[in-house]
């Protein structure tokens, strides 16, 4: 089966790859250990006018459930931790939440860099004022961090940009970043670059191929340093990118975790073999 890895930018190397099946080949020829890094809307789950009603298929969930038998899976995502753990349901995986802030590993290991502050709350306050002309635009207080969507109404980016640009003028400790229908305020040491890194350091990953899919302009700072790091960055959608491969949709990344689990498991090593090796099966 073949599936179109689309090469619509110029920034990307002139390799055309036009099967998924060549991506896991240029994966598995490095052999080295990996760990496979996911955003999540975009990327795992369609865009909803509710951010709220977005889901990973059961499809999906199920491949990554059998994925991390074989190795460490995480999660970099814009969301708050506790959607992000929704999203994925029973799946527990290590997740990095508000683009980095917040760092899970697991119930009894959860990291933050910012304590919760009041500013926030703060510029909620001063939001709902912005946007009392504009009832389509939706406010996402994330304690950590805030966002503007302007989903519903496609044809209000500009003065979603505009709203959000006057607030960070305002406020230099914070940097505004643009995703899909929506922009965000975070701290500005926060980016999804410093989220691979930190949990490639708890989880001792340093030395493991990392593999990165993402879909938009918030994962450039996770593509930029898996490429610096030679690991495997993958784009899902159009657009300019700092990506090695481009996948055209879900779809493709579906398919691809697919052909990614089997060559997995066909390379694995049984257990018996691994323990004592073959002379002594």
């Amino acid at each position: 089966m073949n599936i179109n890895i689309q090469n619509e930018n110029s920034i990307l190397a002139p390799s055309h790859y036009d099967r998924c099946e060549d991506v896991v080949n240029d994966i598995f020829s490095q052999n080295k250990s990996m760990a496979l890094f996911l955003d999540i809307d975009g990327t795992l789950a369609e865009f909803q006018i509710d951010p709220s009603s977005c889901f990973i298929s059961k499809d999906i969930l199920d491949l990554i459930q059998h994925i991390q038998q074989h190795l460490t899976v995480a999660a970099i995502t814009g969301r708050d931790l506790s959607s992000a753990k929704h999203m994925f349901g029973a799946i527990d995986l290590p997740i990095a939440a508000l683009h980095g802030l917040l760092i899970y590993l697991n119930d009894q290991n959860q990291f933050s860099k910012h304590s919760q502050s009041e500013l926030f709350q703060a510029l909620e306050t001063i939001l709902n004022k912005d946007i009392q002309r504009y009832p389509e635009l939706i406010i996402e207080n994330k304690q950590h961090a805030i966002a503007l969507h302007y989903r519903k109404c496609p044809e209000l980016q500009q003065i979603a940009s505009l709203i959000m640009q006057r607030l960070q003028h305002q406020h230099d400790q914070l940097r505004l970043i643009k995703g899909k229908y929506v922009y965000e305020l975070v701290w500005n040491d926060i980016d999804k670059g410093q989220a691979i890194t930190e949990i490639s350091h708890l989880l001792n990953l340093q030395n493991h191929l990392a593999i990165f899919i993402g879909d938009d302009r918030t994962d450039e700072d996770g593509f930029s340093y898996v490429n610096q790091m030679k690991g495997v960055t993958i784009k899902v959608g159009e657009g300019t990118t700092n990506a090695t491969y481009r996948f055209k949709n879900i779809d493709q990344v579906n398919f691809f975790l697919r052909v990614f689990l089997e060559r997995l498991r066909d390379t694995a090593i049984p257990e018996h073999l691994e323990k004592y090796g073959e002379e002594h099966v």
